[in-house]
C-alpha cells in the first residue's frame, strides 16, 4: 500500500521502498502510447498464429489433396497477417495517440499506401551510357536507381541484378569501411533485404519502424487538423475529412526522406543483427531478455522486442540463398537441383502456392516473422540430399538455420547450416538467425513465478490471511501458466522490494531464455509464453519435425521452480517482505480501511434499488458496478477537463492527463478502487511523463472504454 502521508506529487512512496518520478518526461508517455498502440495489432497474434499452426499442421500431415487444401486455406489468413504487421502498426499507433478515433486508422492506411508507392516509384532503374564509359569495372554495367544513395550500387550485366559491389572511393564505400568495423556488410543479402512487398508495392522494408513513423504523423495531423474550417467554397473537406488530404501530402514527402536515410538505418539495424549473434555464448539473449523484462512496470517493453521480432535486429532470412546443408563439414545439396535457390525450393515443397509472391530477391526479417515463415512453409519439410556421392533424406528444423557463436551440442558442426561455405555473401541464407532466440520466456512463465506465487502463500500468516492470500495468488498464477500473463505478480513483487523485481526475477527470466537457446529450444510465439502457445508452437511444430525441441521447456523449468521457490522463500522470510497475507493486521480500521470499505460500497451495491441493467463485471463471484466506478476513477484524475488520452494495455489502465499531481495526490484512493475489483493482488500508480498508469488487471481494458464512454457524456 502506498504510504498517505507522502504529499509530494513528484514522488511516490510506498512502505517497502520509493519510486521517483521526474517531471518532464515527455519521451517516456510517447513511449508509453507507442507501446500501448503496440498492443493493438499483437492483439490479433494470437488468432493468427492458432491458424497458422493448425493449418501448418493439417497441411503438412494431410495425406489427400483435400486435407493439404484445407490446411493452407487455414494456415493463409495467419500468414497474411504476420506478413502485414508494418500497416498493422500504422493503422494502431495512429489509434492509440487519438483516442481511438477510426477516422485516424482510415487516414493511416492511405498515409501508408503513399509512402510505400512514392517509394516504388524512385526505385526504377535506369542504365546511363556515361557511367558505362567511365565508371564500370569489366563485365559489370552500372545501373544508377533514382535517388542518391544506391547509385554508387553495381549490377551484373548478365542477370541485371544488384550485386551488392560498391563503386570505390564512393559516399556509400567509406560507410561500409566504418560499419564494416562492426560486423555490417553492405552485400546482395542485404541488399535484396532492403525492400519487400508491402500491400503489394514493392518498397523499402522499413518494417513497423515506417509504420510507426506514418502512424505517428497521422496522429499528430489528426489532432492538429481534425476540426480545420476550410472556406465555404471547400467546406465538404472540413474536419476529419481533411485529414487524409494532409495525410497524403505529408506521406509523400516522407516517403521520399526515408528513401534517402532508411538505408543507412537498414544497414545499421542488419549490421546488429549479424553482430548480436556473435556474441561469447550467446549472451546477447541474456542482454535482451534481461532488458525486456525490466522494462515492464514502465509499460516499455513492447516497443523493445518489437525491434527485435519485426526487423533485421532479429536476423534475416536470405530467399535468394542456394539451398543446401552443411552436415559434418561437407555441403550437400538438392538431389537432382544443384544450384537451386531457397525460394524456388520452397515454393516447389509447397506446390507454389504460397500466399505472397516470394522471388530470389526476397528476404523475411525479424525473429518472429523468420520463425513463422519456417514454420508455415519450411521446416517440417522432407527434403533428399547429395554430396556427390552419399545421398541422405532429412527433414528441415529450425536449427538448420540457426546461427550462433555457441551452443552445447550442434548436430550440423556449423553455425548456420544452410550457409553455403562456398558461396560467400551470396551463399549466406540467414544473417543473425538464431529462430525463437528473443521470446524464450516459457521456463519464466510457466514454472517460475508459479513456483514464486507458491512461495507467496507458503509464507503468508497461516490461518485466514493464507486463504485470502492463496485465493488470489493461484488465480494469477494459473493465469501466468496458461496464457503467459504475467503482472499481477511481477507488480507485487515491485511494491514487497524493488530488487525483488529488478534484481531477482529479471535476472531468473534471462537465465531462462539463455539456456532455452544454448539448448536449441526454437519455439514460437503470438505474444506471450503460456501453456496454449506452448501447445501451439511448441507441441505442433514438434509433432511435423519442425525440431522446437518442446520437451526443454518442462527441463529447464524444473531447474527454475526451486530457483524462483526457495530463493523467493528465503528472501521474503529474511526481509520480512510484505507480500500478501503477510503483516500484522489490525482489528481496528485504518485510514486505507476505511477508504477501502468506501469505495467498496460504491462498487459493490447488491440489489439496493440499483436498476438490473447497469453494466457490470464479474470477477469470481464479485460483481462490480462499472459506471460508479469509472465515474470515481475520473474524478480522481481530475475530471475531464484534465484528461486527454484514455488507453490501457492488458493489465493497466493508462491515462494521459494535464496536471500529473492531481492523480498523485489521489494515489491512495485509486489503488484501493483497484484492489477492491479483486482483479489484482497488488496494486500501483505509475507516472510516466504526462501519463498516470493504474494497474487494474484483465479488466483494465473494460474499464478504459467505459471511462471513454462516460466522458463523452459529460
Amino acid at each position: 500500500m502506498i504510504s498517505a502521508e507522502n504529499t509530494n506529487p513528484n514522488k511516490i512512496v510506498h512502505t517497502f521502498g520509493e519510486i521517483k518520478y521526474k517531471p518532464g518526461g515527455k519521451i517516456k508517455s510517447t513511449l508509453g502510447k507507442i507501446s500501448a498502440g503496440i498492443m493493438l495489432p499483437v492483439a490479433v497474434l494470437p488468432i493468427a498464429g492458432l491458424f497458422l499452426g493448425i493449418g501448418s499442421a493439417i497441411a503438412s500431415n494431410g495425406h489427400t489433396e483435400a486435407l493439404k487444401q484445407l490446411g493452407n486455406i487455414i494456415k493463409f489468413p495467419g500468414d497474411v497477417v504476420f506478413s502485414n504487421l508494418a500497416v498493422l502498426f500504422a493503422i494502431a499507433i495512429a489509434i492509440a495517440f487519438t483516442n481511438d478515433a477510426g477516422p485516424a486508422g482510415f487516414a493511416a492506411f492511405v498515409g501508408w499506401l503513399i509512402f510505400n508507392g512514392i517509394q516504388a516509384a524512385l526505385l526504377k532503374t535506369n542504365t546511363y551510357t556515361e557511367l558505362d564509359i567511365h565508371m564500370s569495372p569489366t563485365g559489370h554495367t552500372f545501373s544508377v536507381i533514382k535517388f542518391l544513395f544506391y547509385k554508387f550500387v553495381l549490377t551484373d550485366s548478365g542477370s541485371g541484378k544488384a550485386t551488392g559491389v560498391l563503386i570505390n572511393n564512393s559516399p556509400l564505400d567509406h560507410v561500409q569501411t566504418f560499419i564494416g568495423s562492426f560486423g555490417g556488410k553492405f552485400n546482395s543479402v542485404f541488399y535484396n533485404g532492403l525492400f519487400s512487398a508491402n500491400c503489394g508495392i514493392t518498397s523499402m522494408t522499413t518494417s513497423v519502424f515506417g509504420g510507426v513513423i506514418i502512424g505517428g504523423a497521422t496522429a499528430i495531423l489528426y489532432n492538429r487538423y481534425h476540426t480545420i474550417q476550410l472556406p465555404t467554397i471547400l467546406g465538404f473537406f472540413n474536419g476529419v475529412r481533411f485529414v487524409p488530404i494532409i495525410t497524403f501530402l505529408t506521406s509523400a514527402m516522407l516517403g521520399i526522406l526515408l528513401s534517402l536515410i532508411w538505408p543507412l538505418v537498414a544497414l545499421g539495424l542488419f549490421a546488429l543483427g549479424s553482430l548480436l549473434t556473435q556474441a561469447p555464448m550467446s549472451l546477447n539473449v541474456f542482454a535482451q531478455v534481461w532488458v525486456q523484462r525490466a522494462l515492464v512496470p514502465f509499460g516499455l517493453h513492447h516497443v523493445w522486442y518489437a525491434s527485435f521480432w519485426y526487423t533485421s535486429a532479429g536476423g534475416t532470412l536470405n530467399l535468394g540463398a542456394p539451398a543446401g546443408l552443411m552436415i559434418n563439414g561437407v555441403w550437400y545439396h538438392i538431389q537432382g537441383q544443384d544450384g537451386i535457390t531457397w525460394c524456388k525450393l520452397i515454393n516447389s515443397l509447397n506446390d507454389n502456392s504460397l500466399p505472397v509472391a516470394y522471388t530470389d530477391d526476397s528476404t523475411i526479417q525479424g525473429d518472429q516473422r523468420v520463425w513463422s515463415f519456417l514454420f508455415s512453409y519450411v521446416c517440417g519439410k522432407q527434403i533428399t540430399l547429395t554430396d556427390g556421392s552419399h545421398t541422405i533424406t532429412h527433414y528441415l528444423t529450425f536449427a538448420d538455420f540457426s546461427s550462433t557463436s555457441w551452443t552445447f551440442w550442434s548436430p550440423h558442426n556449423t553455425a548456420a547450416a544452410v550457409n553455403n561455405p562456398n558461396g560467400g555473401d551470396s551463399g549466406a541464407a540467414t544473417k543473425g538467425v538464431n529462430v525463437g532466440q528473443y521470446f524464450g520466456w516459457y521456463p519464466m512463465m510457466m514454472f517460475g513465478l508459479p513456483a514464486a506465487g507458491m512461495a507467496m502463500i507458503l509464507c503468508a500468516n497461516a490461518g485466514e490471511q493464507r486463504k485470502k492470500a492463496a485465493s488470489v495468488i493461484i488465480s494469477a498464477s494459473l493465469t501466468s501458466f496458461l496464457t503467459g500473463i504475467t503482472e499481477p505478480i511481477e507488480f507485487t513483487f515491485v511494491f514487497a522490494a524493488p530488487w525483488l523485481f529488478w534484481g531477482l526475477h529479471t535476472t531468473f527470466t534471462a537465465i531462462g531464455a539463455w539456456l532455452s537457446i544454448l539448448l536449441k529450444c526454437h519455439i514460437g510465439v503470438s505474444f506471450s509464453c503460456g501453456l496454449l502457445d506452448y501447445v501451439f508452437y511448441g507441441v505442433l511444430p514438434d509433432i511435423n519435425h519442425a525440431g522446437a525441441n518442446c520437451w526443454l521447456v518442462p527441463i529447464i523449468g524444473a531447474a527454475m521452480l526451486p530457483l524462483y521457490f526457495f530463493i523467493f522463500t528465503f528472501s521474503i522470510k529474511r526481509y520480512n517482505l510484505q507480500t500478501p497475507g503477510r503483516g500484522n493486521v489490525s482489528k481496528l480500521f485504518t485510514k486505507a480501511d476505511f477508504r477501502k470499505q468506501q469505495a467498496e460500497k460504491i462498487l459493490e451495491k447488491s440489489g439496493d434499488g440499483v436498476a438490473t441493467n447497469v453494466p457490470q463485471v464479474t470477477i469470481g463471484a464479485r460483481k462490480i458496478l462499472l459506471y460508479p466506478m469509472v465515474d470515481k476513477i475520473i474524478e480522481l484524475y481530475g475530471g475531464k477537463s484534465n484528461i486527454t488520452t484514455v488507453n490501457a494495455c492488458i493489465t493497466k489502465l493508462r491515462i494521459d492527463v494535464k496536471d500529473v499531481s492531481i492523480p498523485l495526490a489521489n494515489k491512495d484512493e485509486l489503488i484501493d478502487i483497484a484492489l477492491s475489483t479483486g482483479s489484482v493482488a497488488g496494486s500501483n500508480v505509475t507516472p510516466v511523463g504526462q501519463q498516470v498508469q493504474l494497474l487494474m488487471g484483465q479488466i483494465a481494458g473494460r474499464v478504459r472504454d467505459a471511462v471513454k464512454e462516460q466522458l463523452a457524456k459529460k
